[in-house]
């Protein structure tokens, strides 16, 4: 009989297979604590972030993290990259791309990979903050974000991202936190859907799996 975890990892598989092409409406009627879709918190967060527009990768080790990283950059072509972070920077070595470190010509910015605080698994959001090396820009300039994180840093509501935060920082929190759910959006604009109108058009979030 397949383990807990195999079974695990072959719900989020099923639930990354749904594609997100169309946004999806908000249901306005649902209680704020209504049940997760699901019990296991990464299979929830997976969900729901495929369903806000974000596209996910989850790794089961360290290597097909890479070879997954990889295989991105060259279906987007991507020959630069920015990434402020020396965590997200170890997985972009030896990749065919330059790593750009600092804000050198980051007018120009195609891509940028960082890392997060934690992931809410109910609103399918990553929550940044400042007290990264990415800073403040990183996550909302360039055209494409990119986050490197573990399944160890879902939470399952807002409040317990907080808390976690609080812990992480408990001298002082960050000046700037910021919660990012699903690629950049308005509808500002004679209500037509437009993304990367005030951030990122594009989000990918590489999980990789840390329960052993």
């Amino acid at each position: 009989m397949p383990s807990a975890k195999e079974e695990i990892l072959d719900k989020i598989r099923k639930a990354l297979s749904v594609g997100n092409d169309a946004p999806v409406a908000p249901d306005l009627t649902s209680p704020i604590y209504a049940p997760l879709p699901d019990e296991d918190l990464v299979v929830a967060f997976a969900q729901i972030f495929k369903e806000k527009g974000g596209e996910l990768f989850y790794a089961s080790s360290e290597e097909d993290l890479a070879e997954g990283i990889s295989s991105f950059l060259q279906n987007y072509g991507y020959k630069e990259v920015h990434v402020w972070d020396p965590i997200a920077a170890e997985f972009l070595t030896d990749k065919n791309c330059k790593l750009i470190t600092n804000d050198k010509n980051f007018e120009q910015v195609e891509v940028g990979f960082t890392i997060c605080e934690m992931m809410v698994a109910r609103t399918g959001s990553i929550l940044v903050s400042s007290a990264k090396a990415s800073g403040r820009r990183l996550t909302i300039y360039p055209p494409h974000h990119v986050v490197i994180a573990a399944a160890s840093q879902i939470v399952a509501d807002i409040d317990d991202a907080f808390k976690a935060l609080k812990r992480l920082y408990p001298e002082h929190l960050p000046s700037m936190v910021s919660m990012i759910t699903g690629p950049s959006r308005t509808a500002d604009i004679e209500k037509t859907l437009v993304l990367g109108a005030h951030g990122p058009k594009r989000l990918t979030l590489f999980l990789l799996d840390d329960l052993q």
